[in-house]
């Protein structure tokens, strides 16, 4: 019931990062809606919403918010890619880094599910993907962990990657994904 849903969004929220917006694909019966959405510590503008190809199957879009830190505007890019299809994750891919390059912003991040494999990542050749094959986690005994592309984070090149982490949880089937960046 409408009466009943939840914003987990804003349910996420903190003091320390008390900026979120949602760009929603589906909106359901009820009242509720799914999308994409951002949480920030620092205060989202410029925001903008890109419809991708999506296949025939579900609605995917890419999500765009702009954050000044220390004085660089700085592009923060979200999505959620189709599970469903190589082909159409192809196109996505195309799609994403054809709008990305088109931005004026000199500093870039790209966030997201991207229900790809390894091999998919290799179409941004002008960014850095912090979550490749030969990016190794391991948990806190120590034990190397398992762990795909799915989840990623793709940056310009003036940004530097200095460690990242992933977060083994229950509550998904995915681990978030944690960059530390420096600018360059």
């Amino acid at each position: 019931k409408a009466s009943n849903i939840v914003d987990n969004l804003a349910s996420l929220k903190t003091r320390g990062m008390p900026y979120n917006v949602l760009s929603p694909t589906i909106n359901y019966s009820n009242g509720g809606q799914y999308g994409n959405g951002l949480i920030s510590r620092y205060k989202l503008s410029g925001i903008e919403t890109f419809p991708l190809d999506s296949g025939g199957y579900e609605k995917r879009l890419l999500q765009k918010a702009v954050v000044n830190i220390d004085g660089r505007k700085v592009s923060v890019y979200n999505t959620h890619f189709s599970y469903n299809s190589a082909a159409v994750r192809k196109k996505q891919f195309e799609q994403v880094i054809a709008i990305m390059d088109r931005d004026p912003n000199k500093y870039k991040i790209l966030t997201g599910d991207f229900n790809a494999k390894y091999s998919e990542f290799s179409v941004f050749k002008n960014y850095t993907v912090v979550n490749t094959e030969d990016t190794t986690y391991y948990d806190y005994s120590k034990n190397k962990i398992d762990y795909s592309a799915i989840d990623n984070i793709i940056i310009s090149k003036n940004i530097q990657v200095v460690n990242s982490r992933i977060v083994i949880t229950s509550f998904s089937d995915h681990f978030p994904v944690f960059a530390y960046l420096v600018f360059n």
